[in-house]
């Protein structure tokens, strides 16, 4: 489950998170965090001291990319949400049955 998803769940513990604009001021944030999500990120520290924010804005930069879309490939984004919306759309099981008779 992406991290994005799991952070808004179930808010409860709190931890400060600093926040760096370009090196050149420090401000902090009081964010509520759900004691299993500080486990998992604590899991996905690279190093022991590394802070939670370090940890966020490393998945952050994974998660999020900053390189355009083409224009073909947004029409085949509009196309394939046109679809769905007019239901021309299979179920994973619909998928995995024509994937075994092939």
């Amino acid at each position: 489950m992406p991290l994005a998803i799991v952070l808004a769940v179930s808010f409860i513990t709190f931890l400060i998170l600093k926040i760096n604009d370009n090196a050149m001021s420090t401000a902090s944030l009081l964010v509520e965090i759900d004691p299993k999500v500080r486990d998992r990120l604590d899991h996905l520290k690279l190093h022991p001291t590394e802070s939670y924010s370090d940890v966020i804005d490393r998945l952050a930069s994974i998660i999020l990319d900053e390189e355009p879309l083409d224009s073909e490939t947004e029409k085949k984004i509009d196309e394939a949400l046109k679809d769905l919306k007019e239901g021309r759309s299979f179920t994973s099981q619909e998928v995995r049955k024509m994937l075994e008779s092939s």
